[in-house]
């Protein structure tokens, strides 16, 4: 009878137990690996996990691609460089280019300031 190496069993037994949560937060809880399974898409082949922040609630465009609204924001991108603009309501757009790797300790923020506001004359 022919031994298999233990490492052998233990990637053939961790697959089958995972081969029904692909994609899954059961997944992202075993590996370690965080859930992207609901994530706004920049593309079908976004990979790449963006950490957005604002200090007021924004429409996120990527690409201009409007992709998600919100204040702490995580969304999927392909590699290369990519252009996010930050449109709050009430006050003027701001703009960043951006190339992966993000750090997730190290989000891309949007902060707005009161001179940020739009007045009736600039809107």
């Amino acid at each position: 009878m022919t031994r298999l190496p233990l490492a052998v069993l233990y990637t053939a037994a961790l697959a089958v137990a995972l081969a029904g949560c692909a994609g899954s937060p059961e997944l992202a809880r075993l590996t370690g690996m965080p859930d992207t399974s609901g994530m706004p898409k920049q593309s079908p082949d976004a990979s790449v996990i963006l950490y957005l922040l604002s200090n007021v609630n924004c429409e996120f465009f990527v690409d201009g691609q409007s992709l998600i609204t919100g204040r702490a924001v995580k969304l999927l991108v392909t590699k290369g460089e990519h252009r996010v603009v930050c449109k709050p309501e009430g006050y003027r757009a701001k703009e960043e280019h951006v190339i992966p790797p993000f750090d997730p300790n190290h989000p891309i923020r949007f902060t707005f300031l009161l001179e940020d506001r739009l007045t009736p004359d600039t809107r």
